[in-house]
């Protein structure tokens, strides 16, 4: 094989893996768990609920489902946490839907100010989030949000921390309970090539057939 083709493949086979891959962080997650209550002193105990974050193409989904077994709190009144990101539109997905807002103070009382998102459930009706809900589903979407605007945590001097979010749950004592940690992403989801990068690959295969083709007729 020729220099000059060694060459060619060599550097389509380069640009076919170093091709941009849209979206790499798609399907990557974090899991928050409110297990340590929000007064000072306390330590991680019985998980009352847990969040899930999916990042998606256009912002990241949330999956809060309490563990009712755990919890003598018979709804789930409001969730609490910490945002760094740039300005978000709130959807429902699926369960009871709640309503979002977004704004300034503390996550809970002793808590250190941040920009904070707050999910509300009513106390009645067909969107209370009770024990006969398994969880509730929504989204925040805009652009360039990701999970990394939600690694945010707060502080305190008084309560455990550094905190990223408060769940209130009337009926539980106490009925507040926090989320310990900063932003921990899983694995991401294997990325898809785009079909500019298989073009790439096909064309560096191409050459490699032909080369090869060649060198044999070439053989006395």
């Amino acid at each position: 094989m020729s220099k000059l083709s060694l060459t060619l493949v060599a550097a389509l086979t380069a640009a076919a893996f170093a091709a941009p891959v849209a979206h790499a962080a798609v399907g990557n997650t974090v899991v928050y768990s409110f297990n340590t209550q929000s007064t000072a002193g306390a330590t991680p105990t019985v998980s009352q609920a847990s969040l899930l974050l999916t990042e998606t193409a256009s912002g990241v989904n949330f999956k809060l489902t309490p563990d009712w077994h755990a919890s003598t709190g018979d709804r789930v009144q409001q969730i609490q946490f910490a945002y760094s990101g740039d300005a978000a539109s709130f959807s429902h997905m699926a369960g009871p839907a709640g309503s979002a807002s977004f704004g300034m103070g503390a996550i809970d009382s002793g808590y250190n100010s941040a920009f904070k998102v707050t999910i509300s459930w009513p106390s009645s009706g067909a969107n209370e989030f009770d024990d006969h809900d398994a969880f509730s589903s929504w989204s925040l979407n805009g652009a360039g949000i990701n999970l990394a605007d939600f690694g945010f945590t707060a502080g305190s001097s008084s309560k455990p921390a550094p905190a990223f979010g408060v769940i209130s749950m009337p009926g539980a004592r106490p009925s507040n309970w926090v989320a310990l940690g900063s932003l921990n992403e899983g694995p991401p989801v294997a990325a898809i090539p785009e079909p500019e990068t298989y073009a790439l690959m096909g064309m560096g295969l191409a050459v490699m057939g032909f080369v090869a083709r060649r060198r044999k007729a070439q053989q006395p």
